[in-house]
Formats: structure tokens, sequence, C-alpha cells
């Protein structure tokens, strides 16, 4: 409180209360100073003590994704530990002083002594306070969501407004054009997993009844790429050993391979879309969304358009900046439509660019499941990858863990709790470089 001629000047908070009971508020409490960089408040904690701020500046330091972040700055004549207090819940933030800071301190035993008349103002106080923040908070998030809404709408603009530019691009036409047809089989196998008609029985049957299918699964599943102890000769032992979700991913990705140089930078590639459509054909089946072989195979499909991205670069390295900037996603559904396939397969791998920049509703309802579970996918593909603890996100993560209905608080929590205990009984079945993932991460 301050002193202007023979009239004391109380802080706005004050208002309402006498000299008296200020003084008497002041002789209730403990006065305290704390120099910058102190903890007054820490986030979590069970203490109910009511902070005023009588000279000073703090800081609101809330935990987000595993990160202190500073939310709000709060200064001299204002009360801070509010929401503790009057909500009886543990802190909700931590407090830190931005500069060395004087304040009246109440605690539980402080504020019982306090009269009823005077606790009666402060919690009127209190009340204001919290309604202006929150407003404040409203204010700010009403502000935020205008900001992102802009950023996205000028993003999708600068994604897809090149689009038709791709389609008549000499250069980009002349490397789709020279890159081989995927072999009959293959396309025959994709055709048929875009039908939710088709049986797995179907599929069996494709292999058993075609001696060169036969010959690429027996080839495969005893090569190094699933390293196995014990070799496998019998086709319907492979098929038994196998499984349906990954015998047709073998058959896809030895059609795959036969379009795109044998380079270990292609191979790295095809290794990133084999792990994708695993994860996502798993997660499909565990969030009982989409048509699973369908994901698997779109995972599966959705990184070609980085191998023709790598062509472009080898043929003209001098441009290699810029062509790094094209939208693989675009140029794998071109390739993908001049190979006549379904179009819920080439417009899913096109649609895969939109998490980054746009919310599920902007995907047409055919392929927002394939989209939503792909990224979910690829979200944990880029965890295992940089082993970290970190888990990276983007702006909308949460609406399309919320579009599949999953409850966790992230994608990584989610694929650790329901998908990786069923990939730890059968990882023997998959590729080792796949396998590889979970054992360095």
């Amino acid at each position: 409180m301050e002193a202007q001629g023979s009239k004391v000047k109380y802080p706005l908070l004050f208002e309402g209360l006498s000299e008296k009971d200020v003084i008497s508020l002041y002789n209730t409490g403990k006065l305290i100073k704390i120099r910058k960089g102190d903890v007054l408040i820490k986030e979590g904690d069970e203490d109910k003590t009511l902070y005023f701020i009588i000279n000073g500046v703090v800081k609101v330091l809330k935990n987000i994704d595993g990160k202190q972040q500073e939310i709000a700055t709060i200064k001299r004549d204002s009360w801070v530990g509010e929401i503790a207090f009057l909500k009886e819940s543990k802190r909700t933030a931590t407090i830190v002083a931005d500069e060395d800071t004087n304040l009246l301190s109440l605690d539980e035993r402080a504020i019982r002594s306090v009269k009823p008349e005077i606790l009666l103002i402060i919690f009127k106080q209190l009340s204001t306070i919290a309604t202006l923040r929150i407003n404040e908070i409203i204010r700010l998030e009403i502000m935020s969501q205008k900001r992102t809404k802009a950023l996205m709408l000028k993003l999708k603009s600068a994604v897809t407004s090149y689009d038709k530019s791709y389609e008549n691009n000499e250069h980009i036409l002349n490397v789709l054009n020279k890159i081989p047809m995927l072999p009959a089989y293959t396309n025959t196998l994709i055709t048929m997993l875009a039908s939710e008609k088709t049986a797995v029985t179907d599929v069996v049957e494709l292999v058993k009844s075609d001696p060169s299918l036969a010959a690429i699964v027996l080839k495969t599943v005893n090569s190094a790429y699933y390293n196995l102890k014990n070799k496998i000769s019998d086709i319907h032992h492979a098929i038994l050993f196998l499984g349906f979700n990954q015998l047709y991913q073998i058959i896809l990705d030895s059609g795959i391979k036969k379009c795109m140089p044998n380079r270990p930078e292609f191979t790295e590639i095809l290794n990133e879309a084999n792990a994708l459509s695993i994860l996502g054909l798993e997660i499909s089946i565990s969030a009982k969304r989409g048509h699973s072989a369908l994901i698997g195979t779109v995972g599966l499909l959705s990184k070609i358009g980085k191998s023709i991205q790598l062509l472009l670069e080898i043929q003209n390295p001098k441009f290699k900046l810029f062509l790094s900037y094209l939208n693989h996603y675009q140029l794998g559904a071109m390739l993908l439509k001049k190979w006549g396939l379904p179009e819920i397969i080439h417009e899913s791998v096109y649609y895969l660019c939109y998490p980054d920049f746009a919310t599920p509703d902007e995907i047409p309802a055919p392929f927002r499941d394939n989209i939503a579970v792909l990224y979910i996918a690829e979200t944990y593909y880029r965890y295992l990858k940089n082993n970290s603890d970190e888990h990276p996100q983007s702006a909308f993560t949460d609406m399309y863990m919320n579009c599949l209905s999953i409850t966790e608080n992230s994608p990584v929590e989610f694929v650790n709790k329901k998908i990786l205990p069923l990939l730890n009984k059968k990882l023997h079945i998959y590729p080792e470089t796949f396998r590889q993932l979970f054992v360095t991460s």
C-alpha cells in the first residue's frame, strides 16, 4: 500500500477492505521476498498457499508435452495460487520470479484465522481474477485459432497449387514414363485387395496356383531379408509361417523392387514403406478402422514418390535443393494412377500429405481412415528412427487420433500400449530391417 498525502492508497484488489482490515491481513500473513529465478509454486504440488504480489513480476510455466513453456506473466497487485486455493486441487502451473519480488503469503492456517467478512471480499476478488484470466485465455485461443486457420490455408495453397504443374512438367513425365510397370501379379493382387469382398483364401490360392509367385515367396522368406535360422522349403509351410498379411507384403514388395534401381538409397526408402505398411495394418486391426489389407497396401506404396524424387535428383544434381521441395506424395499418386491402380489407392497416397497442414474433415471420407491410420503409423516410425524420448506430433495430432477414437495421450503411447504387445509376439515373421527398429529403440 502507498501513502498519498494523508490518504492511504490500497491496491485495487483490496477494495472493500478498511485500513484496519488490510493491516490485519498483513499481520496474519507472512511477507516474503524471492529472487529472480526462484520457484514460488511447483506444478503438481498439493500446497494451498495463496500469494499476493506486492511488487515484482512472476512467470507462469506449464508442462506441455514434457517441456516447461511460459504461458503468462503476472505483475504487482495481483494474486497467484488462486486455482488450487479455490478448487482444492493440485497446483496447475509453476510460478517463477521474473525479477526480485515481494509477496504476502497466506497459508491454510493463516486463511483460517482471517475474519469471515474479510475472507468473503478476498473470495470475490479471486473470482473476478479467475474470470478475467479465463476470458483472456479464451481471447488468446480465438486469436490462435484464427492464425492457425490462416496458416493452414496458406500452407495448403502452397502445397496443392503445383498439382497441375506436376502433371505438365516434362522432366517429371520423362521419369514416370521410364519407370517399368508393376508385374502383372502385383497389379492383380492390389486390385484384389482394394475390394473388401476379397477373401484371404483368394490370395492364398493365387500364390499356390502361380509357380513364379510361389518361388518369389520362398526365395524372399529364406533370404537375408528375413534372416531366419531354419530355412523353409515348402510353400504351404511358408504361407502358414508368414500369415496372410505378411504374405501379400512380400509379393507387393517384390513387385515394387522390380521397378526401382537396386541401390542402397532406394532400398532404404522401401524399408521405410514396409515399416509403415506393417504398422498401419496392425493399427487398423487394433483400432477397428478401415480395410487393413488396403491400408497395408497404401503404406507399402506411400513412399514410391520419394523414389521418383530421388531419380530426378540423380538426373539433375544441380537442382537437388529445389527438387527436395517437391511433394513426393503427389509424384507417387501420379505414378500409381499411370499404372492403372484403383482410385482408392492412388488418392489415398496423395492425401497422405494432408495431416501436416489440414484437419481430418478436409480429407474426403473414403480416404480419411486410411490417412489417419497411416499418419499414426508414420508418427510412431519417426519416434523409433529418432531413438528419442520425445514424441513427434503435428498441430492436428489429437484430431487424427480422435478420428480413430484413440483415447491415449499420443500416437506413441497408443502404439506402445495397444500395438507393441501384438508385434512382439510375431516379430519373427517380419523383415530383419523392421525387427531392428525395435532392437535399437
